[in-house]
C-alpha cells in the first residue's frame, strides 16, 4: 500500500497526520495501527542493525585510496595506524558520538521501509544533518521529501565555552594543548626514577580517580578498579609497577595534590612503584607532539572525500559524521591523542622488561597508544582487563568480525588476552567475534563487595518501617537531569511514607538545594553500604551501579531514555522494570510496596571469588 509518512523526531506527542507516523524517539501508542516506533524496531532487530553499523565502520577503514586502504594511509608507528584512535573507530555513542544513535535509527527505518510503498516523506526535526541523510535516501528512491524544522532543546553553555567553540579548530587545539601541559606540569618527573629502576615484572595501567578517602591513609595503593588484588600481590611479595592516568576529583582537584600522593606511595610502599603518565612530560615530548600534529592534520583533512563516498547499503551516513571528522582531524582530540601516544612511548620504553602488563579495557584511544608502545618496547604478555559491565549497545567494545581476521601493520592493535569478568560478558564477546584464543575469565574485581552472598531482608508490606528507595545517579549530566526530572514529578504521586535516598555518581554532583523541600536526602556513602540498606533502587539510564542492587536480589527500576540506544546494564536480563515517565515510576514503586519479588544472584553475571584464584593464575 502506498503511503505518505510523517517522521516525527521528538520526544513530545506527534501532530495529527492522516498517514503513517514514524516515531523517531518514542514508543507507539497502545493499539495504534498508524504509528511505527523506531526504538521498538531497533530492539526487535538489534543484532542485524548492530552488525550493519559495524560493517560500515569496517568498510570505511578499508576504503581504497591511492593503492592503500584508508587505515594504511594513517600509519604513524610501525605497529599503529591512527585510524584506530579516531572517533569513528572508538564509536563512543555513550558520550562523545551521539550521532551513532541516529545512524542506527536510519538503518532501522531503511529496513522497515523496504517492505513499504512510500510516495512521500515529511520530516519534522531540528537535526539538519539527519535531514540531509533522509533527503538523499528519498532522492535515490524517487520519493518526494519535505522538511520542517522544529525547535531544538538548547543546553545551557557557559559564556567561556561558547567563546571557545567559536575559535578556529587549530586555535582550539593549541589552547587545549597549552592548558593541559600547564595543568599537568607539576607531575613532571614524579616517580620516574623509581619507575626506571624498578625490579618488578608486573605492570598495571589504571586511572587515578575515585579512591575511597579511607584508602588514601594507608601505605599501599587501593583502588575500586582493582579491589584487593594489590594487597594479594603484596602478601605474596610480588613487586608491581603502577602507571596512573590522572582524572581530577574531590580527593585530587589539582595535579600537585595527586603528585604528592604518588610520592607518598613510593616512600611507604614496599612492593609497589608508582608514577603517572604525565610524569614523562618534557620539552622533547611537546615538540615531537606539535610536529606530528602539523603533519597528520594535513593528511586527515585531505582524506575526508574518501570516507564520504562509502555508503551503508541505501544510506549515505556521512552528513552526520562530517563535522565530527573535521573536528577530530584538526581540533583538540588529535593533538591530545598524539601527546598521549608520545607519553606512552616514553613511559613504556623507560620500563625494564615486563612479564605481564594489565590495563583497564574500555577501547579508548589511549589503549591503542599503550599497545603500540608495549609492542615496540618488546615487553611480554599484555592483558586488557574488563573492569565494568559490557553493554550490548556500547559500540566501543565491538568491531566487525573481519577486523580480527586480518593481520597487518595497520590492523587493530590487540592485547594478548582479554580478561573478562563473568559469564554474561564472556558470552557477549564470543557472540561478537572476539578471538576465542584471547579470551580468559577472571574474577570481577569491582564487584567482589557483593560477597558474601547474604542478602538484605526482603521488604515486608506489613512492616511499620518506611520503604526505602535508593536513587542512583549517572556519570553523564544529561542522564542525571532526565532521571531527576522524572523523580521530582513523581514525588507527589508516590505512595505515602516512602524514604528516598539519592546517591550521586562521583563525576556528577547533585545539589542538596534541589530537593530541600521534598524530604529527600543525598548520601555519598559507598554503594555497597547503601544498597544493603534499601528496599528498591531506581537508576539512571546507563549507570552500572544498579547491578549492585540487582545482584543482591533487591528490586530495581531503570530509567529508559529514548534519546539514545538502550545502554542499561540490565538490558535483556532478569526482572528489571524500565520506566520513562513519572507515572510509570510511581506505579512501579507502588507495586513493590505491596508485592516484593526476588531477582537474582551475582554469579549469573560476574565471576566472584575473594581468593582471586583466576587472577593469580593469570599474573603469577
Amino acid at each position: 500500500m502506498s503511503d505518505e509518512i510523517l517522521i516525527w523526531d521528538s520526544a513530545e506527542p506527534p501532530p495529527i497526520h492522516q498517514g503513517t507516523i514514524v516515531l523517531w524517539r518514542r514508543l507507539a501508542s497502545k493499539n495504534s495501527t498508524t504509528e511505527v516506533s523506531i526504538p521498538a524496531l531497533i530492539e526487535k532487530n538489534s543484532n542485524l542493525l548492530k552488525t550493519q553499523y559495524l560493517a560500515w565502520i569496517y568498510d570505511l577503514g578499508h576504503a581504497v585510496t591511492q593503492n592503500s586502504n584508508f587505515a594504511g594511509k594513517l600509519q604513524i608507528r610501525e605497529n599503529l595506524s591512527y585510524w584506530w584512535m579516531t572517533p569513528l573507530t572508538e564509536k563512543f555513542n555513550y558520550s562523545r558520538s551521539p550521532q551513532i544513535t541516529d545512524a542506527v535509527r536510519l538503518m532501522a527505518f531503511d529496513f522497515w521501509a523496504s517492505g513499504q510503498t512510500i510516495i512521500k516523506v515529511e520530516f519534522l526535526s531540528s537535526n539538519e544533518e539527519l535531514m540531509s541523510c533522509l533527503q538523499d535516501w528519498c532522492a535515490k528512491k524517487n520519493i518526494a521529501f519535505t522538511f520542517k524544522k522544529i525547535a531544538k532543546k538548547v543546553s545551557k553553555i557557559s559564556i567561556k565555552r561558547r567563546l571557545f567553540n567559536h575559535l578556529p579548530l587549530l586555535i582550539q587545539a593549541l589552547v587545549v594543548f597549552a592548558l593541559y601541559v600547564i595543568d599537568r606540569w607539576d607531575f613532571r618527573k614524579v616517580g620516574v626514577l623509581e619507575w626506571r629502576e624498578s625490579k618488578a615484572k608486573l605492570s598495571f595501567v589504571s586511572y587515578l580517580f575515585n579512591i575511597p578517602t579511607n584508602d588514601l591513609k594507608i601505605s599501599n595503593f587501593r583502588s575500586p578498579y582493582w579491589a584487593n588484588l594489590p594487597d594479594e600481590l603484596d602478601l605474596q611479595e610480588k613487586k608491581s609497577n603502577w602507571l596512573h592516568l590522572y582524572i581530577k576529583d574531590s580527593n585530587f582537584p589539582r595535579a600537585v595534590d595527586a603528585a604528592s600522593y604518588i610520592q607518598q606511595l613510593n616512600s611507604t610502599s614496599k612492593y609497589q612503584v608508582h608514577t603517572t603518565l604525565d610524569s614523562f612530560l618534557g620539552i622533547d615530548i611537546i615538540l615531537k607532539t606539535l610536529s606530528e600534529w602539523i603533519k597528520l592534520r594535513s593528511v586527515l583533512n585531505k582524506l575526508e572525500n574518501v570516507l564520504e563516498s562509502v555508503p551503508s547499503g541505501n544510506l549515505n551516513l556521512w552528513p552526520m559524521y562530517a563535522k565530527e571528522w573535521r573536528a577530530s582531524a584538526s581540533g583538540p582530540s588529535l593533538i591530545q591523542n598524539l601527546l598521549m601516544l608520545n607519553l606512552f612511548d616514553s613511559a613504556i620504553a623507560d620500563l625494564p622488561e615486563q612479564s605481564v602488563g594489565t590495563y583497564l579495557f574500555e577501547q579508548q584511544p589511549w589503549e591503542m597508544a599503550l599497545i603500540s608502545a608495549w609492542r615496540t618496547s618488546g615487553h611480554k604478555k599484555l592483558v586488557a582487563a574488563q573492569h565494568t559491565t559490557m553493554l550490548f549497545w556500547d559500540m566501543r567494545y565491538f568491531h566487525n568480525s573481519r577486523t580480527y581476521e586480518i593481520e597487518s601493520e595497520s590492523s587493530l592493535p590487540l592485547p594478548d588476552l582479554f580478561a573478562i569478568n563473568g559469564p554474561l560478558a564472556m558470552k557477549m564477546c564470543q557472540a561478537w567475534g572476539y578471538p576465542r584464543s584471547k579470551l580468559i575469565e577472571v574474577e570481577a574485581l569491582r564487584y567482589l563487595h557483593l560477597l558474601p552472598l547474604q542478602k538484605p531482608s526482603p521488604w515486608n508490606p506489613r512492616s511499620k518501617k518506611p520503604f526505602k528507595l535508593l536513587v542512583l545517579g549517572d556519570y553523564l549530566q544529561e542522564n542525571t537531569d532526565l532521571q531527576m526530572q522524572c523523580l521530582e514529578s513523581a514525588i507527589p504521586i508516590l505512595p505515602k511514607g516512602i524514604q528516598i535516598i539519592i546517591k550521586p555518581h562521583p563525576n556528577c554532583a547533585i545539589s542538596n538545594s534541589r530537593f530541600s523541600t521534598s524530604g529527600l536526602t543525598i548520601n555519598e556513602a559507598p554503594i555497597a553500604q547503601l544498597v544493603r540498606n534499601c528496599d528498591a533502587a531506581f537508576s539512571s539510564a546507563t549507570t552500572s551501579a544498579i547491578l549492585d542492587a540487582y545482584c543482591l536480589g533487591i528490586p530495581v527500576i531503570a530509567m529508559r531514555n529514548f534519546d539514545e540506544l538502550d545502554l542499561s546494564p540490565l538490558r535483556g536480563i532478569g526482572k528489571a522494570a524500565f520506566v520513562s515517565t513519572p507515572q510509570e515510576l510511581a506505579l512501579k514503586v507502588a507495586e513493590l510496596v505491596t508485592s516484593y519479588p526476588e531477582n537474582s544472584t551475582p554469579t549469573e553475571i560476574f565471576t566472584l571469588d575473594p581468593n582471586l584464584v583466576k587472577w593469580k593464575k593469570l599474573l603469577l
